[in-house]
């Protein structure tokens, strides 16, 4: 992924993808700071727009980043069965 220089956690599980975006967001803008969320989006939109073709993921890991920003963590309920 871009170029050899890194590397995207994708699962193909809607629940685990949009969890590991919203604790990813607000994991690195607690500990590391805006730079590291912002890479992380970079990472995001390249992996689902070039690497694995799936811009509903995109959407769906915005939603996942603004409930984490918010700390709202009743977001996921929808994926599960």
């Amino acid at each position: 992924m871009m170029f050899g220089r890194t590397t995207y956690n994708h699962t193909p599980s809607d629940l685990k993808h949009y969890c590991m975006a919203r604790n990813n967001v607000l994991n690195l803008r607690d500990y590391r700071g805006w730079p590291f969320v912002l890479m992380f989006w970079l990472k995001t939109l390249w992996f689902y727009l070039f690497t694995r073709r799936q811009p509903g993921r995109i959407v769906m890991s915005a939603r996942a980043a603004y409930a984490g920003l918010r700390g709202d963590f009743s977001g996921h309920e929808r994926y599960l069965l």
